[in-house]
């Protein structure tokens, strides 16, 4: 798993050259792999608690080295946090683990549609998720669901105000800029590719003052805004879905074993 993570965080340092994000990341990707060659069945080298959370801390350390720790925090804490006191779910991570190949596929692809296929399969064959539920309720959350779009938009654009002035920003203007994300995250399931650029381009439009040329500053990183938006996503869809099914009991329970 670490390795596939460190594949990620590689791919997003180079999208932003940042090499000494994309050394340590590279760092991990060998090392996990000479691990592995020890720990196949039957293995000979067992990871300990210090290994393991050795790399958990470097993994949510290369989050805040390329200056995207927002994933480690929506998809690494908030989402399992609600699962467990909220719906009662003993074992959040395991959805998480679940997730890990739709995540990559939105993040690579930035395509919904695409990580839509991919998470109706694994919702179904590692979550247990009944199809009759899932091919309604996945594709509602992926058309309109689109929480990690409104949260990067609004962020992205505090930073472009940020960028203009070192002045803070005023709370009616902190509103505004919540709702109007949550709104447009609505209207962008027409958009499955650069919804989030659309997006922030239209509240600068709208905010004008000067703006509206605003979301220009971020051009060069929309690649990255725009695949940590489709991940969180593809998580938030699987998330939802998993606790409807739970809720009403359309669910069958597997072992972590025979996940895909």
């Amino acid at each position: 798993v670490t390795t596939v993570v460190g594949a990620f965080f590689a791919v997003a340092a180079f999208s932003t050259v940042n090499l000494p994000a994309a050394l340590v990341s590279a760092v991990v990707i060998g090392g996990c792999l000479g691990f592995l060659t020890y720990n196949f069945y039957p293995a000979r080298v067992f990871m300990g608690d210090t290994g393991s959370l050795f790399l958990g801390g470097l993994v949510v350390g290369l989050a805040f080295l390329i200056n995207n720790p927002l994933i480690i925090l929506i998809v690494g804490i908030i989402y399992p946090l609600i699962m467990r006191f909220v719906f009662k779910e003993l074992h959040p991570y395991k959805i998480l683990y679940a997730s890990i190949a739709p995540i990559l596929t939105a993040f690579f692809s930035t395509d919904t549609n695409l990580s839509l296929i991919v998470n109706i399969k694994h919702s179904k064959e590692s979550l247990g998720i009944r199809r009759r539920l899932n091919s309604i309720v996945m594709p509602i959350f992926s058309s309109f669901g689109r929480g990690g779009t409104a949260c990067v938009t609004a962020i992205s654009f505090i930073v472009i105000l940020r960028s203009y002035s070192g002045l803070g920003i005023a709370f009616s203007d902190i509103l505004w800029i919540g709702l109007v994300s949550f709104g447009l995250s609505f209207v962008l399931g027409a958009l499955p590719v650069g919804g989030t650029f659309v997006a922030i381009s239209v509240i600068c439009s709208l905010y004008g003052r000067g703006f509206d040329a605003g979301y220009l500053l971020l051009k060069p990183a929309i690649p990255l805004i725009c695949a940590v938006s489709c991940a969180i996503d593809t998580v938030t869809a699987l998330v939802g879905s998993y606790l409807i099914a739970s809720k009403n009991k359309w669910i069958e329970r597997k072992d972590i074993k025979k996940y895909i």
